[in-house]
């Protein structure tokens, strides 16, 4: 027989293929079950949100609408352009939202161009007011703006300004405060603590923060060259390494461990938020922190499970070697390399915000707690976003569910493997955050962003760093706008 019908005909038998890792299903339900939960909390738990939680909602609407109020306004004033074009600037958004815009427009107009403009404006939005259940707001209104004809510092009652704020949130503090001509504005900017004064300051800030994000944008323009160039001509960083023996056992585990974590923090949550502490203020930052600290605990599961806490850190890119210093710049450099990408997706979600106008303005709640709060808010809101949401947050969205999903696809090929799994951890991560639906976009980005930095890196630090810078610098435009 010749050779070649020999090894056709060998004895030996082939080696086995090495088993695939297998998908965890029940952990994965879960995760979702918990998705869906935080996505529709509002509607799941109406009752459990305090009332002096569920206001805020009901002013949502008109929040941007205030912002620029208060920016024209503020502009207005530092400038002396005519105060008419205040008026036309907030015109259409503020009709845009129906008659509760119109009655907060003719508060403004009563305040700039004066009473007679705002009379007539509410005469026309008189019907409808009623119609939409702002008889009191409305009545309210236009009381004052008649008794401002003859007294431009006419007052306004405490519980008057109480039913304007449920139903006009900032606009309800105009009434009052307007200078008693738009001349006199002009005085009020000497007084830094004035009510127009504030309003100066708050178009300053806005100036101040947008030089900040153009610079940003500039430098990550350049960065975003620079490492384009770097990494054409090879690897931008040692890669995500293989765990070896663990690559069949590691991938449920890390899954287990993901649904342990995000379980934990959401029953950690509501528990903390409606039964320990109430939600706002500095007790519902502490709260916050202390089921961040807490929610670490998952890390225990793995340990349990048989994995050494060697081979975990190993895992989630939290080894001796993956702690170098050395990667602190790579996620500077990350980061500042996003910022172009960044006003893409904004101005994206603009877009969605004006082609969805029924679907809730993508927020935070935590830049209204801090703008109301103290310095130790601020301090807590700080220790919060930039310390521990990039701890906790890195480690169980890029540390265990990216990497679980990473060996579980690696079958498919590096990059099919890479882009599945930041897919899906980067809607995961999008979906648990408070800014709703049409923060999709920017937060699935920034999400993207972290993976990258994890992949090239096989380093959580590198990614932690820009996850802290994301929410420093968001923190420092806040410190730079008056939100109050």
């Amino acid at each position: 027989m010749s050779e070649d019908f020999d090894d056709a005909y060998s004895m030996e038998e082939p080696e086995p293929e090495p088993p695939q890792p297998r998908i965890p299903l029940i952990p994965w339900i879960l995760v979702l079950l918990v998705v869906g939960l935080i996505l529709n909390r509002n509607q799941i738990f109406p009752a459990a949100e305090p009332e002096e939680i569920a206001a805020p909602a009901r002013n949502e609407p008109l929040l941007a609408e205030s912002l620029a109020a208060k920016l024209y306004w503020g502009m207005q004033i530092a400038s002396r352009v005519p105060a008419s074009d205040v008026i036309k600037q907030l015109e259409t958004p503020l009709q845009n939202q129906g008659p509760r815009g119109t009655i907060a427009l003719a508060i403004v107009e009563a305040s700039t161009v004066g009473s007679p403009a705002a009379l007539k404006r509410l005469d026309a939005v008189g019907k409808t007011a009623e119609e939409a259940g702002l008889k009191p707001t409305f009545d309210i209104v236009q009381d004052w703006v008649k008794r401002r004809a003859n007294d431009p510092l006419a007052p306004i009652g405490e519980q008057a300004r109480k039913t304007l704020a449920d139903q006009l949130g900032w606009f309800a503090t105009i009434p009052g405060n307007a200078p008693p001509s738009p001349e006199d504005a002009e005085l009020w900017i000497r007084e830094p603590f004035s009510y127009f004064g504030r309003l100066a300051r708050f178009a300053m800030g806005i100036g101040m923060a947008s030089l900040v994000v153009m610079g940003l944008i500039l430098s990550g323009i350049v960065v975003f060259v620079a490492l384009w160039v770097r990494g054409s001509k090879g690897p931008l960083g040692r890669g995500l390494s293989s765990p070896g023996e663990l690559a069949i056992s590691a991938p449920p585990i890390l899954m287990e461990t993901f649904a342990v974590w995000i379980v934990s923090y959401m029953v950690l949550s509501f528990g903390v938020s409606y039964w320990l502490v109430p939600a706002t203020g500095m007790h519902g930052l502490m709260g916050g922190i202390l089921v961040q600290i807490l929610s670490l605990g998952a890390i225990a599961w793995p340990l349990a499970r048989g994995v050494s806490s060697r081979e975990l850190l190993g895992l989630i890119g939290l080894s001796r070697q993956d702690l170098s210093l050395r990667e602190v710049p790579a996620g500077i450099l990350g980061n500042l390399a996003f910022w172009p990408v960044m006003l893409v997706l904004l101005c994206f979600t603009a877009g969605l915000i004006q082609s969805f106008p029924n679907t809730p303005t993508p927020e935070h709640p935590l830049p209204m707690q801090l703008a109301k709060g103290t310095r130790f808010d601020w301090f807590l809101g700080v220790f919060a976003a930039v310390v521990m949401a990039p701890l906790v947050e890195e480690i169980f969205f890029r540390g265990f569910l990216y990497r679980h999903l990473r060996e579980s696809s690696r079958g498919s090929g590096t990059r099919p493997s890479f882009w599945i799994s930041t897919l899906i951890s980067s809607v995961l991560f999008a979906s648990i955050h408070p800014q709703g639906i049409l923060g999709l976009p920017a937060l699935g980005g920034l999400a993207t962003l972290f993976c990258v930095l994890r992949e090239t890196r096989n380093s959580l630090i590198a990614p932690m760093t820009a996850h802290a810078m994301v929410n420093g610098t968001t923190l420092l435009l806040l410190s730079l706008i008056d939100l109050s």
